[in-house]
């Protein structure tokens, strides 16, 4: 029997005894155990390690991508603001323009104000100075009872007496009274504006009335004054609903503030055909017929005219002198 290498270990429990094949198992034991526990504190600490680069990558990738959105956010507000400095320059150059513009408005009105009687006052706006002036001419018509008629030298055309002294041959009068507006527009009427300057009714300043206003009842029948074709017929501006007749010879007749139209555009009508209704529409305080007539783009006095055509060139002209009534009778018997 071989002999056998033993360990004897004594204390408080007693005495113990180990055989060198047993030392051998506890130290094996043990170390087997030790590298269990550095393995296994290696591998956390790997995994440590390892997720740690991940992280900042992650966190890199994240700045790349914001560094990239703000340079995209400054390009962009790069090009935001070249476009407001050119807006600021259109702006500015838009601004010294209606500086310079207003300047010379309040030397103009400044100019008025001293023809009129009134104090130049730097604390008044443009449209106060403007009320003011307005407020002293109508101030001033009023006072004198005359309206301010601008005259025009124009030179009179040179008048071709008619071989028929007194009356005008009964065919030609039967012409006259179809192509030239001549009549009333409405059976019954009553003049409640007339031609010429007056205190508008609603603006109540002094203002030029190109017409005369007949008072008739809401969809009164209006009738055209001569033959013609209707050049416009539709709502316009303060007139409301409008017509407009272009006639012979250089004459054209307006209807205004109508209720409804009974013909259309470019329709040809003749003299006592309906072509509207009387109403209120527009700028207007009570229903009535706004009723003008014009020779050569120029108004003339509608009142003379809602008499039956003239028998004789002197009656014509007292009807209205600013007409070449002579070139016209020629004319109609040329044709």
């Amino acid at each position: 029997m071989k002999d056998k290498f033993t360990i004897t270990i004594s204390n408080v429990k007693g005495v113990q005894q180990y055989t060198y094949e047993q030392i051998v198992r506890i130290i094996v034991k043990w170390l087997i155990l030790a590298l269990l526990l550095l393995g296994l504190i290696g591998w956390g600490l790997y995994k440590v390690l390892s997720l740690e680069p991940k992280a900042d990558t992650k966190k890199i990738d994240h700045l790349k991508e914001l560094n990239i959105e703000l340079k995209k956010n400054n390009l962009l507000l790069k090009n935001e603001n070249k476009d407001l400095l050119k807006e600021n320059k259109i702006l500015t150059l838009e601004v010294n323009k209606q500086v310079k513009l207003y300047s010379e408005i309040n030397h103009q009105l400044a100019g008025l104000e001293k023809f009129v009687g009134l104090n130049d006052d730097t604390n008044k706006t443009a449209v106060d100075k403007i009320n003011q002036i307005q407020d002293a001419i109508t101030h001033k018509l009023q006072k004198s009872k005359k309206a301010i008629v601008v005259q025009v030298k124009v030179p009179k055309p040179k008048k071709k007496f008619l071989k028929i002294d007194k009356k005008i041959a009964k065919s030609v009068i039967s012409i006259l009274n179809k192509k030239v507006p001549n009549g009333k527009p409405v059976k019954k009427y009553k003049i409640i504006s007339p031609y010429g300057y007056r205190i508008h009714p609603i603006t109540k300043h002094m203002e030029f009335h190109p017409g005369i206003d007949l008072a008739v009842p809401v969809g009164t029948p209006v009738y055209a004054m001569a033959d013609g074709v209707i050049e416009y017929a539709k709502n316009k501006g303060a007139y409301g609903k409008y017509i407009l007749i272009n006639h012979s010879y250089g004459f054209k007749s307006v209807y205004a503030h109508l209720n409804d139209f009974a013909c259309g555009e470019g329709k040809y009508i003749k003299k006592g055909d309906i072509i509207a209704y009387s109403g209120n529409s527009g700028k207007s305080i009570q229903p009535h017929l706004h009723y003008e007539i014009r020779y050569l783009n120029k108004w003339l006095n509608p009142k003379p005219f809602l008499a039956s055509s003239p028998k004789s060139l002197k009656a014509l002209e007292k009807r209205n002198n600013m007409v070449n009534w002579t070139g016209i009778i020629n004319q109609i018997k040329k044709d």
